[in-house]
């Protein structure tokens, strides 16, 4: 009897794995292996895109134990650099302020006061942000939102509008050009996501090319693949097979992913892949976005169809003629 019990789960377990494949039993335990790769190699989280806010949203979103001390090491730098710039962290790329208003969402803590200052003070001016190009607007949107945060009349209808504006004639967005970048259109999805309703149609638009850049190979590092997951789940979307197989081909044993398939550990994308992996188990779990966090103010209503009509002339002047794919500026 207990031959036959044994021999019964073994063909068990045998036709499992010919079902699944191996990556689709790992989300959680690669969640766990990479946050703890994360907290042994970022013992001194400080305000940069590396080693700082995108390991805090990750470990602070993923419900993993991570000891309180991890935490405060971060708040402390941050209060200490805001200090030391006299609240500005920067005068050309306003999505140090994006990622530090995301980073202190996820901890709860209120960017508006941070040791004296307003961090996402700067983020209501749209025209300052979208400087840097598409990825400020889609960024400042994404924290904006992230927090419900209340902010002046207008401010998101025009960031809204801007990458209504932005989208390419093949669906997608691009920090330059004409040809639809993966990452960046991945990014301009999860800013529009909160917003189905009046961006439906270039939601579907946009995740048809991410759809069709995938299967063109135009998929060619780590962090397209995290995006892309990061996408799916913040609308809502079943991750394809290919698109998880893709992004586990990344993972190296100690929980460290690579940029390049062919390349060694890299800290970008380690920290890219672990709020792939918190998006993926959160969305598993029946549990919100990433960069879903409530709190904050209540945000104002949503634009309307008429709101964005009339502010796209503007949102256009906004954007530089090479993402329009209409030569230099």
């Amino acid at each position: 009897m207990k031959r036959s019990m044994s021999m019964f789960l073994a063909f068990l377990l045998l036709a499992a794995s010919t079902v699944l494949p191996a990556w689709a039993l790992e989300p959680k335990q690669a969640l766990d292996q990479t946050a703890q790769y994360v907290q042994t190699t970022v013992t001194d989280p400080q305000v940069a895109s590396v080693g700082g806010e995108w390991a805090v949203i990750g470990l602070a979103r993923s419900g993993l134990e991570v000891p309180q001390s991890w935490y405060d090491t971060y708040y402390t730098n941050l209060t200490s650099f805001t200090v030391q710039q006299q609240g500005v962290l920067s005068t050309r790329k306003y999505t140090e302020y994006a990622r530090v208003v995301l980073a202190l969402t996820a901890l709860g803590k209120d960017p508006r006061t941070v040791a004296g200052y307003d961090l996402l003070a700067p983020l209501e001016d749209v025209e300052a942000t979208v400087r840097q190009g598409v990825n400020g607007a889609i960024y400042a949107l994404i924290a904006l939102d992230s927090g419900n945060y209340a902010v002046s009349e207008g401010v998101r209808e025009q960031y809204l509008a801007y990458l209504m504006a932005a989208q390419l004639p093949d669906g997608g967005w691009a920090l330059a050009g004409e040809r639809s970048d993966p990452d960046i259109t991945a990014q301009a999805l999860q800013a529009l996501a909160p917003y189905s309703s009046q961006a439906g149609e270039a939601i579907d638009r946009g995740l048809a090319d991410l759809d069709a850049m995938l299967e063109q190979g135009s998929f060619t590092t780590l962090e397209s693949y995290a995006q892309a997951i990061i996408t799916l789940c913040t609308l809502q979307r079943q991750p394809s097979d290919r698109l998880q197989e893709g992004f586990f081909s990344y993972r190296l044993p100690n929980g460290g992913f690579r940029h390049l398939s062919d390349g060694s550990v890299d800290g970008m994308a380690t920290e890219q892949a672990l709020c792939a992996l918190v998006s993926l188990t959160r969305w598993e779990a029946g549990q919100s976005p990433l960069y879903s966090m409530g709190g904050g103010e209540p945000a104002s209503s949503l634009p309307s169809m008429d709101a964005l009509a009339l502010l796209l002339p503007s949102a256009l002047a906004l954007i530089p003629r090479c993402v329009l794919g209409l030569g230099q500026p």
